[in-house]
């Protein structure tokens, strides 16, 4: 279950934290993530860091991407997994 903009802590900025960055999440929740940072320096620092972390491996060259399929089955997996929460 994803948090709602009422709730929304350090635990939950966590859980969200990739697809934030993705830009993934609905515009209200981002909103909240937004909000939650601003106010938040731990947080922060752990957006921060994760997008080093992109920014490396965006630079990486020679890697190759991951099959169709399983980048499928993966999402296949991830899907129902959000819908088991």
């Amino acid at each position: 279950m994803r948090p709602t903009a009422a709730t929304l802590g350090c635990g939950d900025v966590a859980n969200v934290l990739w697809e934030y960055l993705d830009g993934e999440l609905d515009v209200e929740l981002a909103a909240e993530v937004r909000a939650h940072l601003n106010a938040c320096p731990p947080c922060r620092t752990r957006i921060g860091s994760a997008q080093a972390f992109l920014r490396a491996v965006e630079g990486v060259e020679g890697v190759d991407r991951a099959p169709d399929a399983l980048r499928e089955r993966i999402d296949a997996l991830l899907r129902e997994r959000d819908l088991q929460s």
